[in-house]
């Protein structure tokens, strides 16, 4: 195969120089003429001098692209650290916060206020003996898609036991010996550290 693209070329003429690595070759710096030619032994070596420097060139470009490599993973971890401390810190803040509540007899519109600090959204204590959620004790009017996708959520999250996330709304059912309490409804889409949140306040 070699042979054949030398001679469609017309190649009568070739010259090379191992590209080494590490002691490893990794290919070839060569000359090529389409007359028959003879290489001086000058030729020779500024060619091969040429071949160690490419050599040098790629394996110094190789380093470069692994440390930036390297410093980019590196980047990536530090910022993924930052994000884990400022979650941990969320997380401990608001358990100081719900040990506060607690100290205090746990009222119903001390954790909404705390609730609404931390999510930064409407917050509803959903009642299964009511038709709509209540908050502060007073029966919401809500929108019929509201509603519904609450009313969705709600049983998704009875099924599952887990934070359900809507297009709207988050929901967590809550229950004690199986028996079906009440479920906090926050009017807002709310990430990881949020949901943990949601779970400390529901106990």
């Amino acid at each position: 195969e070699v042979d054949d693209a030398v001679h469609a070329e017309g190649i009568r003429g070739i010259l090379g120089a191992p590209l080494v690595i590490g002691g490893d070759i990794i290919g070839a710096l060569m000359v090529a003429d389409r007359s028959p030619r003879s290489y001086t032994v000058d030729e020779i070596v500024v060619l091969d001098s040429l071949a160690s420097l490419a050599a040098v060139a790629l394996e110094t470009s190789q380093l470069i692209e692994d440390l930036e490599t390297n410093i980019a993973a590196l980047q990536e971890a530090n910022e993924e650290t930052a994000l884990q401390i400022s979650q941990l810190q969320r997380l401990s803040d608001a358990d100081s916060r719900l040990m506060d509540v607690l100290a205090k007899g746990t009222r119903t519109r001390d954790l909404d206020r705390l609730l609404r600090e931390k999510f930064q959204a409407e917050i509803w204590f959903w009642r299964d003996d009511a038709p709509y959620p209540v908050n502060k004790g007073e029966i919401v009017d809500l929108a019929p898609e509201d509603e519904e996708e609450m009313r969705k959520l709600i049983r998704e999250s009875r099924e599952t036991g887990e934070v359900r996330v809507g297009e709207r709304y988050s929901v967590l059912a809550l229950s004690v010996n199986q028996r079906r309490l009440t479920a906090i409804c926050v009017g807002r889409r709310i990430d990881e550290t949020q949901k943990s949140i949601l779970f400390r306040a529901a106990q």
